[in-house]
């Protein structure tokens, strides 16, 4: 086998701009970002990347692979950093496992976020987190009614760090498990996932810390620290999705809940359907995540004094900080240029009241029972190359 055959060095990259007009306003790609693009300014930050990607062939059954990736990180810095980097053998012709950190494959192109140029749309329109994690995947894939069944298990540790009005919150060390088994057969691809992991550290903001030490006097003070609590979190994932690629057409739709102990189910739903005209690809897509707003009181009435007022107040807020209810229409051109370049034009418009692209600092300092409904719309432009 030549050398040429067994290694081999590619790369991938978006240069994305994005703007909006909210006031008070950031819009940022996903929750592992800190910043994004400011009211009325054009942004470089949330959606442009490089990615260098290294493969090698080391035996006819063990390949080797490493991936790093820069972006806006939490850091508001463009570090590289590894997100794959793993030993894969092959036990058969349709079977393998494989070693070291990966990327999570619960959704449907959760392991290609970033790849740009793979998805239809400038940004996928739910991003997951924990994405990576550390640890082993087995995969096995045999015929079946005429069409192609894979079973894959995984388990290891999670990593990434990720931000909210809470403070930082890093994922490093949560153990997690995780099956999925999909189905294809000719246009049509069905995939069901399910999985758990149990959070092991908590969120590290001063505020916090203060508002923790203010609920131990408070009659439901321990039930409001379980529902804010991230430290041994359990959380659940089911994921349902189905996509079809034939011809001209592509579409897919996802149905997926995240269930917790003391919170509400988070349910989220997102499709999206192009029709390619030649090298125009017209696109439009939709999704919405909801959970129930229901606030735990504190047990203190309102108008004691201006000590338990705040603490009234800031203890609605911090759960209302971990709340998600937002829908998101997208509509968008894509134009491929060749085999590796793609431009993108893309406007979303986001109907929130507790914010997951939108980071409102109004309505994080808002409880929960007092928001209401806003609208933002952001305007992308994208170019994705891969080399």
């Amino acid at each position: 086998m030549a050398d040429d055959d067994r290694f081999r060095f590619s790369g991938f990259g978006t240069l994305g701009a994005s703007y909006h007009d909210t006031p008070g306003t950031i819009f940022r790609r996903d929750i592992s970002q800190r910043n994004g693009a400011q009211s009325g300014v054009l942004s470089l930050r949330p959606d442009s990347m490089l990615g260098l990607q290294f493969d090698a062939r080391l035996t006819d059954r063990l390949d080797a692979m490493v991936q790093l990736i820069s972006r806006e990180s939490i850091d508001d810095a463009y570090v590289p950093q590894v997100s794959w980097a793993y030993l894969k053998y092959k036990l058969g012709s349709e079977s393998s496992v494989r070693i070291g950190r990966m990327g999570l494959e619960f959704y449907l192109q959760g392991d290609s976020v970033e790849i740009g140029y793979a998805n239809l749309m400038v940004r996928p329109q739910v991003i997951f987190y924990p994405r990576g994690f550390d640890g082993v995947d087995v995969e096995n894939t045999f015929p079946l009614a005429g069409g192609a069944l894979r079973l894959k298990a995984m388990t290891g540790w999670t990593h990434g760090k990720l931000v909210s009005g809470q403070g930082v919150f890093d994922t490093a060390g949560s153990p997690f498990v995780g099956a999925l088994a999909e189905y294809q057969r000719e246009s049509w691809t069905v995939r069901l996932a399910a999985g758990g992991l149990k959070l092991r550290k908590d969120t590290s903001d001063p505020e916090l810390d203060a508002l923790r030490q203010g609920l131990a006097m408070a009659p439901r003070g321990a039930q409001i620290l379980d529902v804010i609590s991230m430290s041994n979190r359990r959380q659940n994932f089911l994921s349902a999705s189905l996509a079809y690629d034939a011809g001209p057409l592509q579409t897919q739709a996802s149905y997926n809940i995240i269930a917790s102990p003391d919170w509400p189910d988070r349910r989220i739903f997102y499709a999206n359907a192009g029709y390619r005209l030649e090298r125009f690809t017209p696109y439009i897509g939709f999704s919405a995540m909801h959970m129930d707003r229901d606030t735990v009181s504190t047990g203190i009435p309102d108008g004691l004094s201006p000590q338990t007022d705040r603490l009234n107040a800031a203890a609605s807020i911090a759960q209302s900080m971990l709340k998600v209810n937002q829908d998101t229409w997208t509509v968008g051109l894509r134009y491929d240029l060749g085999n590796n370049l793609a431009i993108k034009a893309q406007a979303d418009l986001v109907h929130y009241i507790d914010p997951s692209s939108m980071v409102d600092s109004v309505q994080e300092l808002t409880p929960a029972g007092l928001r209401e409904w806003k609208r933002a719309t952001v305007y992308s432009l994208s170019v994705d190359f891969l080399f």
